[in-house]
């Protein structure tokens, strides 16, 4: 039986069927893209996350905007939050090595750029927000941590993802087709220099907002590091985490309507 806080309002008021008891009280990659106001890209940059395509998004508005702070806590009653006390049971592994490690989930390949797991429990959702608290270990220095959204259960290869690669400074938002790229609406380099005392090492609470056809991704406490965007390639689907040649550990999840 599984704990009916890691599924929150879903599993408290039956809208879903994942066979829970209620235990706790509910409180609760440089592409084509546009560049964001805080952004400072030099024409010589480059992103190693990134790739070229020559299909392109119809359905994409490429106006970026972003701020320095973000839009705080997304939610009080999450669908869903996971802090791996108890295991990795729910999710699914489309690609990767990924382990639980002294409480948190641990991506271990650092010489790949697909490992992703998601959670099929929840493979329908329309418009969901994503925070989790990452944290870079070792890697390449443009190795990426990355939220997934609206991920196809029919072909996980179908989705949105955002991308930070602590060591650079990039932030992406990227358009999936079949695992291959089809626009990066966003795409811009973080000056890291305007955040005091930074350090690509530090842990850092990574936010991924689907809303209608908005796509809003940021990272806590990171100067610039805000961007919001427009896509209505996918409408639905499920939620996952992701790396690019990047070791990451990954923690309190949570998935908000």
């Amino acid at each position: 039986m599984r704990d009916c806080v890691r599924y929150g309002a879903l599993c408290a008021l039956g809208i879903i069927s994942i066979g829970c008891t209620l235990t706790t009280p509910l409180d609760e990659f440089q592409g084509t893209g546009g560049i964001g106001t805080g952004a400072a890209a030099a024409s010589s940059s480059t992103s190693s996350a990134s790739s070229t395509s020559s299909a392109s998004s119809t359905a994409t508005t490429a106006s970026v905007t972003s701020s320095s702070t973000g839009s705080g806590d997304p939610c009080a009653s999450p669908l869903f939050s996971d802090d791996f006390g108890l295991g990795l049971a729910d999710w699914q592994i489309d690609s990767g090595s990924w382990v639980v490690e002294n409480g948190t989930l641990v991506q271990q390949e650092e010489l790949s750029g697909a490992p992703t797991i998601w959670m099929p429990s929840f493979s329908n959702l329309a418009d969901h927000r994503l925070r989790a608290t990452t944290k870079a270990v070792s890697g390449a220095l443009y190795g990426a941590i990355q939220l997934v959204a609206r991920i196809d259960p029919n072909n996980p290869g179908n989705r949105y993802w955002c991308a930070y690669q602590p060591w650079d400074g990039w932030l992406i938002i990227r358009v999936e087709a079949n695992y291959q790229t089809v626009n990066d609406p966003v795409s811009f380099q973080v000056n890291l220099s305007q955040t005091a005392g930074y350090s690509p090492t530090d842990s850092r609470v990574m936010h991924f907002e689907v809303v209608g056809t908005m796509l809003h991704c940021w990272v806590e406490g990171v100067v610039g590091a805000d961007a919001t965007t427009s896509d209505g390639t996918y409408t639905q689907g499920g939620f996952g985490l992701k790396t690019y040649f990047q070791r990451v550990s990954f923690d309190d999840v949570t998935a908000c309507p």
